[in-house]
Order: structure tokens, then C-alpha cells, then sequence
């Protein structure tokens, strides 16, 4: 009777534990937590977000080459030696104020002489301020357009981390999960071990059983022994992984919440579908296709000539006086149109066509990789969701097999190996359990992210 009660409170718990362990059904929200806090602080993302920050800056400075540049220019010069210029005045003028004199009979004008002056001052002031605006320079307006396509491409490189990040949260969270739940499932089997190993040492005392059961049961707990390492080692790795996401200490205790009750997916075509239209892989390669047309038509654009209008207004002289008898303003339409520059600029029109047909390939590329993709992770979900109910099906047959040997072995028809076996088959069913329902939460992050299914909170 005793050793029928045992077995009675051993196989209990036993059926307990493996129909108990059971993820329970109800909304993410503790998850979706974890993901708005690993948006707001993962630094890996806050690393994206200055590059984007750094591309608006970036157009900002293209935009400001469409205003006009006012320029403070001041210059003071000292100089010795030089061109002397030579100006005949004294030759120019003498013959006619000879014959002024010799018309009036007077010495009026008198004869003066050549002068000489150095083209260089010796000392010369001038400062201006300098008002310059394009007026014809498409190449403002294409590094302007570039600028944008750019920028909105390190806003697309944002989104698909972020995207990322929720995949690698939720894989991390099931992970962890999973682990919890494989470390409680040895928690109960090593409850039953034990006390399987005491009762056979008892009734070895009592010569009821043979040295050989108490050794199988040392056996088994030696193995368990192994099994509970490798979960708690996969159970502080992947907390350990989890809080690195959320940049979060090490050590950081983390709750857990319910599966979600369902999965929903779409067909094969339209994930594939949606995945090619919703993927912020495909937005950045469309800006950069289009910021790689506009270097086309920028280098191009560099064959027609530039104007420019130039004002100056400042003074000089050769003291720093600064009045109306000094100052000057002078306004000028500068045209400049580059005729040859060594086939230079045909060489950048070809390296940018280069570039442009590349991108492009890369789009046709990447289209079909995302299409692939969303594919094998559509199938994968399929997959994991058959596995889930394999395994149930295998833990509900090892469940009954098990009612079965227990109750012939508390009528002793059965052997404590058979009863054994029995248990161990149970307990790998309920095992495969836990391991096929987390890998097919793992299964759809990842079909979320091939298909760009999860939807981010409106910011």
C-alpha cells in the first residue's frame, strides 16, 4: 500500500506537470512593453537615429546654397619696388601750350614735365562686404534633390533596424521564456528522480528490489544533472541577451506574460506581396535609385554655364578713411561656362550611369531576396505550426501510455524499467511541447519581420 501511494502522489505529479506546463492564452502586453522601452533605448538604434539626424543637417546645407553669401573682406598692402609706369604728359601738353603762349603773347601755360609713377602703392587699404547670389547653377538644385533622397533613405535605415529590433526582442523574450520553461519542467522531473531514488533504497534495505534499480535511478538523476546546466546556462544567456537589447543592466529581472492566443498570417502571395510593398528595404533602395539619377543629370547639367550676381560695396585707399570720397560699389553678372576640362566631366556622367544601373540591380535583387524571404519564413510558420501539433498529439499518446504502465505497475504487471521508460517518454513529449510552441512564437517574429506585418505604435 505504501509503495502504491507513492507511486499514486509520483504519477500525479507527474501528468500535472506535463499538461500543466502550459503557455497560457492572452494579449502581449507585457511584451509590446519590452519592445516601446527597446525602442526608446537600445543604443545600437540611437546610433540609426544620429545618422538620420546628421542627413537632415546635411540637407539643411544644401538648401542653404540657394540664398545669397554676404562676405566681409578686408586687405591692407604694403609694397616696394615694381613697374614703373611712364606717362608722357610733358610731351602730350608742351606743343600746345607753346602755341597758347605764342596766341596770347604771354607765358600762361607753362611747360611741365613727363611724369613716372610705380604701378604697385606703397601702401593701399580695401574693405568691402561681397553680396553673392546663384542665379543659373543647376548643380544647387540636384545636390539639393540628392540631399533629400538621402536623407530619406537614413530615415528608411531607421525603420528597418527598428523593425529588426522587434524581431530580435521577441525572439529573445521566447527564448528566454522557452528556457524558464524547459528549467521548470527538470525542476519537477528531478522532485520525482529523488524521490524515485529513496524509495528504491528503502526497498533495497527491505530486499525488495535489486541493487541494479537503485543504480538506474542514480543514473537518471545524473542526467538530469546535465540537462539542468545546459537550461540554466540557456536560461542566463538569453536574459542576459534580452537586457542587452533593452540596455538594461545585467542581471535585470524579467517578467513574463501570456502567448498570444493566435498567429494570424496571411496567404503565400499576399505575404510575399506585402512584403516587397512594405519593406523599408525597398523604400531605401528607391531613394538611392533616385538620388543616383539625379548625379546623372547633375554632372550633365555641368556642361551649360553658370551666373552669378556680384555685388561689392566697401572703400579704399591708401589711408583707412572710411567716407563718401572713399567708397565704391561696384555689381556684376558673372557667366562662367566650363569648355573643356580634360573629358572630365564625361568621365563623371559614366561613372554615375555605373553607379545608377548598380542600384538598380541591387533594387531587382533585393526584391527577389525579400520575396524569398517572406517565402521561407511563410513555409517556416507552417512548419513550426504542424510541429506544435505533432507534438501535442506525441505528449497526449505518451501521457495515456503512461496511465497504462503505471497502472500495471501498481498491480506489479509491469517492471520498474518498463515504468521508467515510460516517464522518460513522457517527459521528452512534454519537453518537445515546449520547445515546438516557442519556436513557433519565434517562427512568426520572424514572419513579422519578412513581411513587415507588425505594426508600430503612431509616434
Amino acid at each position: 500500500m505504501k509503495r502504491c501511494r507513492w507511486i499514486n502522489l509520483m504519477a500525479g505529479a507527474l501528468l500535472l506537470m506535463v499538461f500543466g506546463i502550459q503557455p497560457t492564452q492572452g494579449q502581449e502586453n507585457l511584451l509590446e512593453t519590452y519592445i516601446r522601452e527597446g525602442l526608446e533605448s537600445n543604443l545600437a538604434l540611437q546610433q540609426k537615429e544620429a545618422d538620420y539626424r546628421k542627413s537632415l543637417l546635411a540637407l539643411d546645407q544644401a538648401r542653404s546654397y540657394f540664398y545669397p553669401a554676404l562676405r566681409l573682406q578686408a586687405r591692407y598692402t604694403r609694397a616696394e619696388g615694381g613697374r614703373i609706369i611712364d606717362f608722357p604728359l610733358g610731351d602730350l601738353l608742351n606743343p600746345v601750350y607753346n602755341t597758347l603762349n605764342l596766341l596770347t603773347g604771354s607765358d600762361l601755360f607753362p611747360q611741365i614735365d613727363n611724369q613716372s609713377f610705380r604701378f604697385y602703392r606703397e601702401k593701399e587699404h580695401e574693405t568691402k562686404l561681397q553680396l553673392t547670389q546663384p542665379i543659373v547653377r543647376p548643380e544647387i538644385a540636384y545636390r539639393y534633390r540628392i540631399s533629400q533622397s538621402l536623407s530619406r533613405v537614413a530615415r528608411a535605415d531607421v525603420e528597418t533596424f527598428r523593425r529588426q529590433l522587434v524581431a530580435d526582442i521577441k525572439t529573445a523574450y521566447y527564448g528566454y521564456r522557452k528556457a524558464l520553461g524547459m528549467k521548470a519542467l527538470l525542476e519537477e522531473t528531478r522532485r520525482l528522480l529523488e524521490e524515485n531514488l529513496r524509495v528504491n533504497r528503502k526497498l533495497l534495505e527491505n530486499h525488495k528490489v535489486n541493487i541494479d534499480a537503485v543504480y538506474r535511478s542514480e543514473a537518471e538523476l545524473a542526467e538530469l544533472e546535465q540537462k539542468e546546466a545546459e537550461a540554466e546556462k540557456e536560461k542566463q544567456m538569453a536574459a542576459a541577451y534580452f537586457n542587452f537589447l533593452l540596455n538594461r543592466e545585467p542581471g535585470t529581472p524579467i517578467e513574463t506574460d501570456a502567448l498570444p492566443a493566435v498567429f494570424p498570417v496571411l496567404t503565400l502571395e499576399e505575404s510575399t506581396t506585402r512584403a516587397v510593398e512594405a519593406r523599408e528595404e525597398m523604400e531605401m533602395l528607391d531613394h538611392t535609385v533616385t538620388a543616383s539619377g539625379l548625379a546623372v543629370k547633375m554632372h550633365r547639367g555641368n556642361a551649360f554655364p553658370t551666373v552669378t550676381a556680384v555685388v561689392d560695396y566697401g572703400f579704399q585707399g591708401e589711408e583707412y578713411r572710411f567716407t563718401q570720397d572713399d567708397d565704391f560699389v561696384l555689381a556684376s553678372l558673372v557667366l562662367s561656362w566650363n569648355l573643356f576640362s580634360g573629358f572630365r566631366n564625361r568621365s563623371e556622367i559614366k561613372q554615375a550611369l555605373v553607379e545608377k544601373e548598380k542600384w538598380e540591380a541591387r533594387r531587382q535583387e533585393a526584391e527577389r531576396e525579400i520575396s524569398l524571404e517572406a517565402e521561407q519564413a511563410w513555409y517556416d510558420l507552417e512548419a513550426a505550426r504542424k510541429s506544435v501539433e505533432a507534438a501535442r498529439k506525441q505528449k497526449t499518446s505518451a501521457a495515456e501510455v503512461f496511465r497504462q504502465v503505471d497502472r500495471r505497475y501498481r498491480e506489479e504487471a509491469a517492471t520498474q524499467i518498463e515504468w521508467m521508460e515510460a516517464r522518460h517518454r513522457l517527459t521528452t513529449a512534454a519537453e518537445n511541447v515546449v520547445q515546438a510552441e516557442f519556436d513557433l512564437a519565434v517562427s512568426y517574429a520572424r514572419y513579422e519581420r519578412a513581411t513587415a506585418a507588425y505594426v508600430f505604435d503612431m509616434q
